[in-house]
């Protein structure tokens, strides 16, 4: 599930960059409640990729705590890779 957001999250770890200039970071939301994710950035646009209570893909499970168990990578195509533990 991927949603623009105007919100502007604080970095959290290392950003990984694809050969578009698009990146993926885990960050941390501070406009009204505070939300750790991941989100990309491509040409401005900033994408919320994944958020507490979202639906995990391929499982009936949603993400509940946010901590990436691996940094996340992004490929040439802006497709975004991560693992986290439900």
């Amino acid at each position: 599930m991927h949603r623009r957001t105007t919100d502007t999250p604080e970095c959290l770890g290392d950003p990984a960059l694809n050969r578009a200039d698009e990146v993926t970071f885990e960050g941390l939301l501070r406009a009204g409640r505070f939300d750790q994710g991941l989100f990309t950035d491509s040409g401005g646009v900033l994408t919320a990729v994944a958020l507490p209570g979202d639906p995990a893909p391929g499982t009936t499970e949603s993400f509940s705590f946010f901590d990436l168990a691996f940094p996340a990578s992004l490929n040439r195509w802006g497709e975004v890779a991560f693992t986290v533990i439900l």
